[in-house]
């Protein structure tokens, strides 16, 4: 995920160890996506 970021001109990104999985088992906090973010990644939310 981090390269694609890059990819797409972020640059202030960094590749987390275990993804977004481990993020989320270590219960970290994470957002919902709102109607118009899910309908940019294609209405796939996880």
């Amino acid at each position: 995920m981090a390269r694609l970021l890059l990819e797409r001109g972020y640059r202030n990104v960094r590749p987390l160890e275990g993804g977004f999985d481990a993020w989320v088992a270590a219960g970290l906090p994470t957002d919902p996506l709102d109607a118009s973010e899910l309908a940019l990644h294609g209405g796939v939310a996880a």
